[in-house]
């Protein structure tokens, strides 16, 4: 079933499709709120210094 699924998707090229839709998608929201996504990564950036803390034991 998965190897059907797979060869679907390479046929139809939907990967492809996909990714495009969603890179502009991405670019539409980085002109609509530039600073929401400026405070996201900088929330993802702590999240990540948090994580990298704890699995360090520090």
């Amino acid at each position: 079933m998965a190897l059907a699924d797979l060869d679907c998707k390479g046929r139809v090229g939907l990967i492809e499709k996909w990714g495009g839709v969603e890179a502009g998608m991405q670019r539409e929201a980085m002109k609509r709120d530039p600073e929401k996504l400026i405070q996201l990564k900088a929330f993802q950036e702590s999240q990540l210094r948090n994580a990298r803390k704890a699995l360090s034991g520090s």
